[in-house]
């Protein structure tokens, strides 16, 4: 994954990255 702060930025969380 290179774009998970694509829209993943609140669930980075959740995602862990």
């Amino acid at each position: 994954m290179c774009h998970w702060r694509s829209a993943s930025t609140r669930t980075s969380t959740n995602s862990g990255r």
